[in-house]
């Protein structure tokens, strides 16, 4: 399946292959389109514009939707503020919940306190 997992190597390189992400821009305002590898980029482009608050629509919880989530950098910096949105009535949990299931052992060595944004 394309974009499930993230590649490299030189037949990606003109496109690259990252999993689901896509970031929709009108004028000075933008929202995310889910949260694949590809967030992980565009969290630091994020970061060196220093852009205050970030929109990030969830289609659904699949792992290679919300993958670049443990290291999408403005999770862990003060001041910024992140809206994550999903219809949770088509979803087996929450954004809540998919939030601490994803931030806990045995997955990722840290909780959700170790995010500093304004979540």
């Amino acid at each position: 399946m394309h974009g499930s997992v993230p590649k490299s190597g030189l037949w990606t390189s003109d496109y690259g292959c990252a999993t689901s992400c896509y970031e929709v821009t009108c004028g000075s305002r933008s929202i995310i389109c889910d949260a694949g590898s590809g967030l992980v980029a565009l969290g630091q482009k994020l970061l060196q514009d220093e852009t205050p608050e970030i929109n990030i629509a969830l289609t659904h919880f699949h792992i290679d939707h919300i993958m670049g989530l443990p290291f999408f950098a403005p999770l862990f910096e003060k001041g910024v503020r992140i809206r994550l949105f999903a219809d949770e009535t088509v979803l087996a949990c929450s954004v809540e919940e998919m939030m601490h299931r994803l931030f806990a052992q045995p997955f990722l060595p840290m909780g959700m306190e170790a995010i500093q944004a304004d979540l």
